[in-house]
């Protein structure tokens, strides 16, 4: 019989822990913020939801960057493919100098044809004749004796950028300055 006492005290005793606990954790959980399914604000749930849904919006961000990027290398890729044709539109138009209908008609295409890539981010490098040589922008293929030494003397390919960035280099003649240096010598 003591057995059954001590075991029924103790169960007792048991039960009314558990209440006092439920009780507390009743408590702090009406004080504190709670989930939608009603977990304790900091519980591991809510934080694995937040740091789940954190991490979609980064992936669906990146997502959309490569997209983007995709986008915009496709069209680069396609207006240089197209920079050969302007090419050769402008030596077409070289070649009609006499016949101005021929000329102004090719002159026409031309101008629709670089309106529309101008639209979507094609821009011509400005003239290089008589600018400093920079070989980040220009692509030099030969040197000229008689002109200013590091300066540009002659264009002979147009250069273009897409959104800022260099697509086609102008092909440009160079200065060297030997001939100039050496009549001054001669003048001496």
């Amino acid at each position: 019989m003591i057995d059954e006492k001590n075991t029924k005290e103790n169960g007792k005793e048991i039960e009314k822990d558990a209440e006092g606990k439920n009780a507390n954790i009743a408590g702090d959980a009406d004080n504190a913020e709670t989930c939608g399914a009603g977990c304790p604000k900091g519980c591991v749930a809510v934080e694995d939801y937040k740091r789940l849904a954190a991490d979609f919006d980064n992936y669906r961000r990146h997502a959309e960057d490569v997209a983007q990027d995709g986008k915009a290398r496709g069209k680069m890729y396609v207006a240089s493919d197209l920079l050969a044709l302007l090419d050769d539109f402008d030596s077409a138009i070289g070649h009609y100098e006499k016949n101005e209908e021929v000329k102004a008609g090719l002159a026409g295409l031309r101008k629709r044809l670089f309106d529309t890539l101008k639209a979507h981010g094609l821009e011509e490098i400005a003239g290089c004749n008589g600018k400093k040589f920079d070989p980040e922008v220009h692509e030099a293929v030969r040197t000229d004796d008689k002109a200013e030494d590091g300066i540009v003397s002659c264009e002979l390919r147009k250069g273009y950028s897409f959104c800022g960035q260099i697509l086609r280099h102008p092909m440009v003649v160079v200065g060297s300055g030997k001939t100039s240096g050496k009549e001054e010598e001669k003048k001496n």
